[in-house]
């Protein structure tokens, strides 16, 4: 689970291998903040983000996570 403010929009699913992907967006002018509640990789930089972990999202920018 992925908690954001309401200018960030979160879809998620589940991809053949049986991990959850969550497709992050902020349709925002303004960087915004999520707090991650479970270990995840972002698949555009392969940076990794522990869970309880606060992560960035730059303004009209996309994250795409991957659950480990």
């Amino acid at each position: 689970e992925i908690h954001s403010p309401s200018s960030v929009k979160i879809r998620s699913g589940k991809n053949a291998q049986g991990n959850y992907l969550h497709f992050i967006f902020n349709y925002s002018n303004y960087p915004e903040n999520l707090a991650i509640t479970k270990n995840a990789e972002n698949l555009l930089n392969n940076k990794m983000y522990t869970k309880s972990r606060t992560v960035s999202i730059a303004p009209w920018d996309i994250l795409i996570l991957k659950e480990k």
